[in-house]
């Protein structure tokens, strides 16, 4: 009696665990999906401070805070499906289009033709 009794105690503590860890995962997927679009900087490639708007290679320095720019412009971090509307990732585009010498920092104009994201015309 008193071993069978032990076995469901121990059944039962499985079971919680089980159901901690699978909520565990589920919380690190939501972080992670959660953090999608995000931007982190970038390290500056002649100091190899880390920049946390990123690096503006035309000035070789760090982007400031509020140089909305510079920060979406210096880092891979969009592509189509981020957007809704082929408007939205062509003012992306066109806003990053003379930036610097990457001329397509998100790849969004597949074809080369610039116009950005043209499957969501």
């Amino acid at each position: 009696m008193y071993m069978k009794k032990n076995l469901k105690i121990l059944k039962i503590i499985g079971i919680i665990i089980g159901v901690l860890i699978i909520l565990i995962l589920i919380l690190a997927k939501i972080a992670v999906m959660s953090d999608k679009g995000r931007y982190y900087g970038s390290e500056n490639p002649i100091t190899g401070e880390w920049c946390d708007y990123g690096f503006h290679p035309d000035y070789q320095m760090c982007c400031d805070e509020d140089d909305w720019e510079c920060e979406v412009c210096t880092w891979k971090d969009y592509d189509c499906s981020d957007f809704t509307t082929q408007e939205k990732a062509q003012s992306v585009y066109d806003l990053c289009e003379n930036f610097n010498e990457i001329r397509d920092v998100h790849g969004l104009d597949m074809n080369n033709d610039g116009i950005a994201c043209e499957n969501l015309k």
